[in-house]
C-alpha cells in the first residue's frame, strides 16, 4: 500500500529549499520526498544498492506519485533531492532533522521493497 507522505511541514521546507515549487503536483511532492528518502539511505546507511536495488525503488516511486512525470521533471527532483541531502549531511550530519526525517521514511516506506 502506498501511503501518503507529503505532510504540511515537509512541503514548507521544500518550498523554502526552493526543490519543488509552489506549481508542483502531489505527485511531483511524492516522487521528491520518497527521492530524497532514498538519497539519505544511499547517504547515511552502510547498505551497498545494486542496480536491482535502484529499478526496485524507482519503479515504486514511479507508482507512488501516482500520476505520470515527464523524464525531464523527474530527472531535476531526483537530482535535487541528491543535492539536498548532500548539502543538509554535510553541514550538520545524517541526523540533521530533515535527514532523519528522510531516513524514517525511507524505513517505513521503501527499506521493506528490497
Amino acid at each position: 500500500m502506498i501511503k501518503t507522505i507529503a505532510t504540511t511541514g515537509t512541503l514548507a521546507s521544500l518550498l523554502v529549499a526552493g526543490s519543488v515549487s509552489a506549481q508542483s503536483t502531489p505527485g511531483e511532492e511524492t516522487f521528491y520526498d520518497l527521492n530524497q528518502a532514498f538519497a539519505a539511505a544511499m547517504r547515511c546507511t552502510d547498505r551497498e544498492f545494486s542496480r536491482e536495488d535502484h529499478n526496485v525503488i524507482q519503479q515504486y516511486i514511479a507508482e507512488a506519485a501516482g500520476e505520470p512525470i515527464g523524464a525531464g521533471t523527474r530527472l531535476q527532483l531526483i537530482k535535487d533531492a541528491k543535492a539536498r541531502v548532500h548539502k543538509l549531511t554535510l553541514a550538520k550530519g545524517c541526523s540533521q532533522e530533515e535527514v532523519a526525517g528522510s531516513l524514517a521514511l525511507y524505513e517505513s516506506e521503501l527499506a521493506g521493497l528490497l
